[in-house]
């Protein structure tokens, strides 16, 4: 039984083009990580001229140090293409962190004693418990018309 090298070579190759699709924006963590830092040898040309002028600009770099979340959000509009990236993937760990609650609730809202649950019932149940949305009880109550008896 005898393998191919040309074979080994091929699946090699299909394997390195699929890890640098899959991982393409990777190069873009270091931005993230440290904008003023970064070589703009590495950085791609769409972003170079952003990031050419907003390396010098002390004042910017001393909000980065200060907090780097709150320094993307406050970018200004002359650098909309760094702030797009960092809203992208800042964006990510929040979004993974709703779905996994959301997940959780709906394993608790899914049990043997709703085994009858619709999936349009699911729905609203599942949007109702994971909505920051707070019932004022007491002011609907107040609101209600009283019926008069006949």
């Amino acid at each position: 039984f005898s393998l191919s090298t040309v074979k080994f070579v091929e699946a090699i190759s299909i394997l390195q083009q699929k890890f640098n699709n899959r991982f393409q924006d990777f190069k873009y963590f270091q931005l993230l990580a440290n904008p003023f830092n970064i070589d703009v040898e590495d950085i791609s040309v769409e972003l170079l001229m952003e990031i050419i002028d907003l390396q010098p600009q002390s004042i910017l770099k001393d909000s980065f140090e200060a907090s780097p979340l709150l320094f993307f959000a406050e970018l200004p509009a002359s650098f909309s293409k760094i702030k797009n990236i960092a809203a992208k993937y800042f964006s990510m760990f929040g979004s993974s962190y709703i779905c996994e609650q959301a997940f959780s609730h709906m394993k608790k809202i899914k049990n043997p004693y709703r085994s009858r649950l619709t999936d349009d019932h699911l729905h609203h149940v599942l949007r109702a418990s994971t909505s920051n949305f707070n019932v004022e009880i007491e002011k609907i109550i107040n609101n209600i018309q009283q019926q008069k008896s006949h």
